[in-house]
């Protein structure tokens, strides 16, 4: 959704929203590779994570690309 001065225009995607893969580790780590100056603890977590049963991982496609994440 983009706001023009009081209008607001929707732009219509596919996002889909699944649990995540360890085929996501690659797209998962370019999207935080930035964060955290390098200390994000994801890239040592990830396949841990996935295996736990107290977390939930997800990640957000649009067109088929992974393109954010939450745990």
């Amino acid at each position: 959704m983009t706001l023009f001065g009081d209008t607001f225009v929707v732009i219509e995607m596919n996002i889909t929203v699944r649990r995540a893969t360890a085929d996501d580790y690659e797209s998962v780590i370019n999207i935080i590779d930035n964060l955290w100056n390098g200390h994000d603890y994801l890239p040592t977590w990830y396949h841990v994570l996935l295996r736990t049963t107290d977390h939930v991982f997800y990640v957000a496609e649009i067109d088929n690309k992974v393109v954010t994440t939450k745990v």
